[in-house]
């Protein structure tokens, strides 16, 4: 493993919450050039109507002024700094183990675009809390633009197609989807998890880089006998695809959009599976390369081409690293999770 190129871990202001008898929550959020949506989604943070409350921003080598945003209108975040974009799911991991590093007994995934309802963490947590097995648990997501349009609303998974789904995707709320039960899969945009699922089912796999990452954890969960939950009286709106158009990163989400699914397949599916697996994927990918290719978007092409030719070698690194280590963000107090669910 490369060593990280850590530039500062960063306690500003020197201050945690007292302890209680409510559970200590650690909210990890990752940050690549995401000043214009940071600042809101850490105030959405703090008028949270819960505590013990600890925030840790992870930052991905922005070069936006994010960090030293964060640095002065919230010198309470714990800040962790690294001078190059470790992806979503290392960047996520170092906060991750941080976060159990300082014994808080869940920790939050949630994405810079996002805004927090006062009342949602604590209506996660009671839900977390309502069934041991429960390993996560997400919102009702809504778009931020429109905000009356879901976004997510509990999720699912198809193993002959390879593909998760959103409930209720761009679609108005309904009294259905206001009922909280067990979901195939969870979204990486919200994301609470207790500390045991965090250390029995492993933190992201890291081979993944970004997307796909949520439906691999998902999958790895289930298959341990864990419940993922849909909350809908926890409620959050996403400014979707914030990091991936801020940066130009159409093309790059377009080579992970092809790669990632065939890793995580091939890790969790079995061989009958992909006989539908595959050329529903193939089929897609076509569409994708018709629709690159009607803008004059070659540059895309080239990815999702690229996306199938480095398949092979990413599937046998993430076979091979079955067992995840990841060290504690800090230097000192290492964290080991293991992926017993293969």
């Amino acid at each position: 493993m490369q060593p990280l190129r850590l530039k500062t871990i960063e306690a500003a202001g020197g201050k945690s919450l007292a302890g209680g008898q409510w559970s200590r929550v650690a909210i990890v959020v990752l940050n690549w050039n995401g000043r214009k949506v940071l600042e809101d989604c850490l105030r959405s943070i703090y008028a949270l109507r819960y505590a013990p409350l600890e925030v840790i921003v992870v930052d991905n080598g922005s070069k936006d002024g994010s960090v030293e945003m964060v640095r002065n209108r919230f010198p309470e975040c714990v800040l962790i700094q690294y001078e190059t974009n470790l992806g979503f799911a290392k960047g996520n991991n170092q906060g991750i183990v941080l976060a159990l590093d300082r014994g808080n007994d869940y920790v939050m995934i949630l994405n810079n675009d996002t805004l927090l309802d006062p009342e949602s963490l604590t209506c996660l947590i009671q839900r977390a809390e309502s069934d041991p097995q429960i390993a996560a648990v997400s919102p009702k997501i809504y778009f931020a633009t429109p905000p009356d349009r879901l976004w997510f609303a509990g999720g699912t998974f198809s193993y002959w197609k390879g593909r998760n789904g959103h409930i209720g995707y761009r679609q108005k709320d309904r009294p259905a989807w206001n009922v909280p039960g067990e979901a195939q899969f969870i979204s990486g945009c919200v994301l609470l998890a207790s500390r045991r699922a965090w250390q029995e089912v492993g933190v992201f796999d890291e081979s993944l880089f970004a997307y796909g990452e949520d439906m691999d954890w998902s999958l790895r969960a289930q298959r341990l006998k864990f419940k993922l939950f849909y909350e809908p009286r926890a409620v959050v709106w996403h400014r979707e695809s914030f990091s991936t158009l801020s940066n130009d990163w159409q093309a790059n989400q377009a080579y992970f959009w092809t790669r990632n699914p065939m890793v995580v397949m091939w890790k969790r599916g079995r061989w009958w599976h992909w006989l539908t697996f595959l050329p529903y994927h193939a089929a897609l990918s076509c569409k994708h390369v018709v629709q690159a290719l009607s803008k004059g978007d070659w540059h895309s092409v080239v990815k999702i081409v690229q996306g199938f030719r480095d398949f092979p070698a990413v599937a046998r690194q993430a076979m091979t690293l079955r067992s995840t280590v990841q060290s504690g963000a800090s230097g000192q107090g290492a964290v080991r999770f293991s992926d017993k669910s293969n």
